[in-house]
């Protein structure tokens, strides 16, 4: 049990350090233009330190829009003399509109962990996720208590 605790401890510092040491930030999916791929209510995460001139098509971006939203959507055309890409949703039927300059891009995606995001949002940020892990861990800790006692009598 105490292995298990050490683990969700070294989870959450993990949590805390990664986007400092590793560039890596997480993000909430609030659209479904990436389904199925990436669902809505995602927690995805973004690797902010992924050099712009390695991005080729097919990968997936993240980028702000010029009123400060974040868009996470696959490049299908690098155009490497105009430094911008076209990209896409891929639910989307069409590519988006204009072009996404270099400047806008933030970071390549990584990883998502689907739906958790809806969770991280009802309780305010995306830092209240090691909130939820811990919670979760007591959680698990009291049942894996309780069963030990009843297994003792």
């Amino acid at each position: 049990m105490r292995g298990f605790l050490y683990a969700m401890l070294l989870w959450c510092v993990l949590f805390l350090l990664l986007p400092v040491v590793f560039k890596v930030y997480p993000n909430i999916v609030t659209s479904g233009s990436m389904e199925p791929e990436i669902a809505t209510g995602s927690l995805v995460y973004v690797d902010a330190g992924y050099p712009v001139e390695k991005i080729k098509e097919n990968d997936v971006i993240q980028f702000e829009l010029m009123d400060g939203t974040d868009i996470l959507h696959r490049v299908i055309e690098v155009e490497s003399e105009d430094s911008c890409f076209q990209t896409k949703g891929d639910a989307n039927d069409t590519a988006d509109l204009g072009r996404i300059h270099f400047e806008q891009y933030r970071g390549k995606f990584l990883a998502a962990i689907p739906y958790i995001g809806y969770g991280i949002k009802f309780f305010g940020n995306k830092y209240s996720m090691i909130g939820i892990v811990i919670i979760y861990a007591l959680v698990l800790v009291r049942g894996m208590i309780k069963r030990k006692r009843k297994n003792k009598t």
